[in-house]
């Protein structure tokens, strides 16, 4: 896929480590800058979210522009214990115009590359794709 010439800001890879490995974030939020030339993160970096929950992170996700985020997604197995993933998700709403999803689409594999770490990419269009539930039952399928 070609690729937009968009950059990513260091800031976006700090916050992602931060959540990765210290558990600062329940999710980020990412967005282009007003130039749509540099990726930036939206979420407050000084803003404890660790208690926010996943309905707080689709709230987020404008109904007529696009976005990227991650998140620590938690969950329970069916055999016991706890598991936890990163899911790095690409908002792309039907209301969003032609243009900005063209640039994000072109764009993500910029951003993904930055982010190691992420154990699962989903492409959402519409709430209804962006329900946990079968997300979470793919990811018991595949720990098995």
């Amino acid at each position: 896929m070609a690729t937009s010439g968009v950059k990513v800001r260091d800031d976006c890879r700090t916050m992602f480590e931060e959540m990765k490995l210290k558990q600062k974030y329940k999710y980020i939020v990412y967005g282009m800058n007003k130039d749509n030339t540099m990726i930036e993160p939206l979420t407050n970096a000084d803003e404890d979210n660790k208690n926010k929950t996943y309905d707080d992170f689709c709230n987020e996700l404008p109904d007529t522009e696009c976005r990227y985020g991650v998140f620590d997604l938690d969950f329970d197995l069916p055999s016991g214990g706890r598991r936890n993933k990163l899911v790095f998700y690409m908002w792309a709403p039907e209301g969003a115009k032609v243009k900005n999803k063209m640039l994000y689409a072109s764009s993500k594999e910029t951003i993904t590359k930055a982010l190691v770490g992420i154990a699962h990419n989903i492409e959402a269009t519409e709430r209804s794709e962006l329900d946990q539930q079968p997300l979470i039952d793919y990811l018991i399928t595949k720990i098995k």
